[in-house]
């Protein structure tokens, strides 16, 4: 998306009227009729988005909403998306974390699915591999609200991972884009029809979590820092308005923050990665095990961990999994976090360890950048393996190439820039 001529600071880019959505909310007082099962199983507004977007993908031109759901990418076009990955494929890759993470996902949605063609006779014949197109439209596209609409306006939350309500279709445009919006439904335009769950309540505020999407606004790429515009709700407007935060000149892109994602979950449900991206993370797991298997010196036990790990994976061995990965045996090394406070954080990896009693502070510190250089060290060799062994696996899909060539490379930088840290404080 971007300007077609210059554009003011401070200027509306696009204004959609929220009384024209198809939303959803923990609200039980706006079931759509066929969901009522699903929506007592359910109280997640993003799950109950997506089977009202099925319901809608149903009806086909005979939905408001056949335009916008007809430009939506195709089921199974999000291949970078590593849910679609080969297994042996998501096993191999030398970030764990996201296989774990990724192998969690792929299990709710199942279970998800199964409970939506129980529970919705229309929705019988809806594969999976549709239900996940569905899934990843809400996860992927997805802006939330849950506010007190006491105040005069409020930033709409940023789009949230595994959420959905398919919102609008009224969009005013101000001339500045180009090229980039689809044919919007006219009938939806002039009728202010609410389908689903209510997104303005008379009562002045919203009545739970609700969720959507906003055709034209979600075509905007993300920006993690100084995005080019900005996402609000004027509540006496009733409508959603992009701004924009900056000048643009004629071809600059429009931007708007997604939130402050770190890159397993802009990977994971967005299908891309961002550079340099201030707000990313490196998640080691294993903490305790690998501290002492580095205690000991013991490199090929320290690797021999992430293995056990990899067949779990590979095994779909979910309960196996959740017994070798507990939380407490992880350490988050945020970007956004101070040395210190990950020095607090790996505490608990280190008050597990018979190893480790009666150490100093400073001896932690030393500690702790000896083991994250055996991390990295790791990373370094499982990532030459998984590129060498499945490269193939990607060689045709260069879009897949350099996302995940891009997300190792800041995995290690976020290594690195936290052990620079670590010594400097």
């Amino acid at each position: 998306m971007r300007a077609t001529k210059a554009v003011p600071k401070g200027s509306p880019i696009v204004t959609l009227p929220f009384t024209s959505c198809l939303s959803a909310s923990s609200v039980e007082n706006t079931i759509p009729p066929g969901l009522e099962a699903f929506w007592s199983a359910t109280p997640n507004p993003t799950d109950r988005l997506a089977a009202l977007l099925l319901q809608e993908w149903q009806l086909g031109a005979k939905s408001l909403w056949y335009n916008y759901i007809n430009n939506l990418p195709e089921v199974g076009s999000r291949t970078v998306s590593p849910i679609h990955w080969p297994r042996e494929m998501l096993a191999a890759f030398p970030y764990v974390s996201l296989g774990v993470e990724v192998l969690k996902q792929q299990r709710t949605w199942m279970k998800l699915h199964e409970t939506l063609v129980r529970s919705a006779p229309a929705m019988r014949d809806v594969s999976y591999e549709r239900f996940v197109w569905a899934m990843e439209a809400v996860a992927s596209r997805a802006f939330q609200g849950s506010v007190d609409f006491s105040s005069p306006s409020f930033p709409l939350d940023p789009r949230v991972p595994v959420a959905v309500s398919s919102l609008a279709l009224a969009a005013s445009l101000v001339l500045y884009l180009q090229n980039s919006i689809p044919d919007l439904p006219m009938a939806a335009l002039c009728t202010g029809i609410v389908l689903g769950g209510v997104f303005w309540q008379r009562t002045g505020q919203f009545r739970g979590t609700s969720c959507a999407l906003l055709p034209v606004i979600d075509s905007a790429n993300h920006r993690g820092t100084n995005p080019s515009c900005t996402l609000s709700l004027p509540v006496s407007a009733k409508q959603f308005v992009m701004v924009a935060d900056k000048s643009l000149g004629v071809g600059e892109e429009i931007t708007i923050s997604y939130g402050n994602r770190h890159n397993d979950a802009l990977l994971q449900y967005f299908g891309f990665v961002e550079q340099h991206n201030m707000f990313d993370r490196y998640v080691l797991v294993q903490a305790k095990d690998k501290l002492e298997a580095m205690l000991e010196d013991d490199y090929d036990k320290f690797a021999r961990l992430q293995e056990d790990i990899v067949q779990c994976i590979l095994n779909q061995d979910v309960e196996k999994l959740k017994a070798k990965l507990k939380k407490t045996d992880r350490i988050y090394l945020d970007l956004t976090k101070t040395a210190q406070v990950i020095l607090e954080d790996s505490e608990v990896a280190f008050a597990q360890s018979t190893l480790c009693q009666g150490m100093s502070s400073e001896k932690k510190r030393e500690t702790l950048l000896k083991l994250l250089r055996f991390e990295a060290v790791l990373l370094d060799k499982q990532t030459s393996r998984f590129l060498a062994t499945h490269g193939c696996s990607f060689d045709d899909n260069n879009e897949l190439n350099c996302w995940i060539q891009l997300f190792l490379q800041e995995k290690k930088r976020v290594l690195d820039v936290v052990c620079s840290n670590l010594r400097k404080d």
